[in-house]
């Protein structure tokens, strides 16, 4: 007998899931703190001739020149240019002088277009949320994987129910995507160490539904919920007391490194919290991009150790916790409460 459960997922930490590919810098122009996408080769094709000979005027061999002269030409076409969607831009802010702040991640993008010196080039693509037809969702995969790993970690079996489909039961749990949505979406920063690090992430509240089918021989709601809640309860728990002893375990020069890992533990507190605080008919998922191994893998010695960086300044040679994080703006990345609504 089959089984069909509506949930509501909200967003409770930014969430990136990729499609990934990354949106070019000549493909959107940032405005007044909106972000608009667009794609230049259909801007191009719906000139008449006279327009595309124009347009043709302003390409240069040099990415620079091009770039700024592309985003001078949106600028100036901007109300007859049809946008493929509209974005909110973080306001995450920055004290320029005592008294003023402006919007770092547009300003940072105009001062980019803008610059000709081409070792302070930044290319500024934007990794690209998944989506079709202009519109965004939370794949079905994502969600079942999720799940999957949080079940499976509660069984001893585990490995065997992985390689032998005869015994596996997930071909009895089906996940549907999202429902589509264009809004929610948000260009922000994301805090680590990389080149791009500029991404579309849906933002904190958030809602979205998707279902869960079930054989009700191979599974039961309640305890799915339960495995989920338990996996990541513990694995929260076991984040929070690794970051513990690592700052234990830092020298006094690490000063800095501390205090962003005590940001981290009090941010799974609050997950922590949230997880305590769950009805019978709620559970928590990490999703997507940044949210850490320790949360997408099954428990094991080999993938609970974690090395620095050959050039890492950092005083430990290793922890059972990852020595880096992904934040935006102060916040832990992938975390989403769901909730049993049928």
């Amino acid at each position: 007998m089959n089984q069909i459960f509506e949930i509501e997922l909200e967003v409770i930490t930014p969430i990136h899931i990729s499609s990934g590919k990354e949106i070019s810098v000549n493909n959107y122009i940032i405005k007044d703190g909106k972000f608009y996408k667009y794609n230049i080769n259909n801007v191009i094709k719906n000139l008449n001739d006279e327009e595309k000979n124009n347009f043709k005027k302003i390409l240069s061999s040099d990415f620079a020149t091009t770039r700024e002269n592309i985003y001078k030409y949106i600028l100036y076409n901007f109300n007859n240019i049809n946008f493929d969607y509209i974005a909110e831009v973080s306001q995450k802010s920055g004290k320029i002088n005592r008294s003023f702040t402006k919007n770092l991640i547009e300003d940072l993008y105009r001062k980019n277009i803008f610059n000709a010196k081409i070792e302070q080039l930044n290319q500024f693509g934007i990794k690209e949320f998944i989506g079709v037809n202009n519109k965004k969702y939370i794949p079905g995969s994502s969600i079942k994987g999720a799940i999957r790993t949080a079940i499976l970690s509660e069984r001893s079996n585990w490995k065997e129910i992985e390689k032998d489909q005869a015994i596996n039961p997930f071909k009895f749990l089906m996940i549907t995507d999202t429902l589509l949505f264009n809004n929610g979406i948000e260009i922000s920063s994301i805090d680590r160490v990389s080149k791009n690090n500029f991404a579309e992430i849906l933002t904190i509240g958030h809602k979205v539904n998707f279902k869960i089918k079930i054989r009700k021989e191979a599974f039961q709601i309640d305890n799915i919920v339960s495995c989920i809640n338990n996996f990541y309860k513990k694995s929260v728990e076991y984040n929070i007391s690794g970051l513990q002893e690592m700052n234990r375990s830092l020298s006094n020069k690490d000063h800095k490194k501390k205090e962003k890992n005590n940001l981290i533990i009090e941010n799974f507190k609050n997950i922590l919290l949230t997880i305590e605080g769950f009805q019978e008919n709620e559970f928590i998922l990490n999703l997507g991009f940044g949210g850490g191994k320790i949360f997408k893998t099954i428990p094991t010695q080999k993938n609970r150790r974690f090395q620095p960086r050959p050039n890492s300044k950092i005083s430990i040679e290793s922890a059972g916790v990852p020595l880096t994080y992904n934040l935006i703006n102060k916040r832990i990345m992938g975390w989403a409460k769901c909730k049993i609504i049928n």
